[in-house]
């Protein structure tokens, strides 16, 4: 499979991840000069980076539920 119009989501979601190999980022990155407006639209995406925090919360513990701790409905 190469990236194409319809599947070239997938393409940029792996290729920010850094799921995808050489050969594939390759093929990517050549899809993306013969489409300049989703190359745009891929610059743009990777410069937006998230960096979760490790920091624990005191939250966390009142999220785990058991099985009795749930409604019968």
């Amino acid at each position: 499979m190469k990236p194409d119009r319809i599947n070239y989501e997938i393409w940029l979601t792996d290729w920010l991840d850094g799921n995808l190999d050489e050969v594939r980022t390759e093929q990517l990155m050549a899809f993306l000069d013969e489409n300049p407006d989703l190359k745009e639209e891929a610059e743009s995406l990777s410069t937006a980076r998230l960096k979760a925090d490790n920091k624990e919360s005191s939250f966390k513990k009142l999220l785990i539920k058991t099985a009795a701790d749930l409604p019968l409905s």
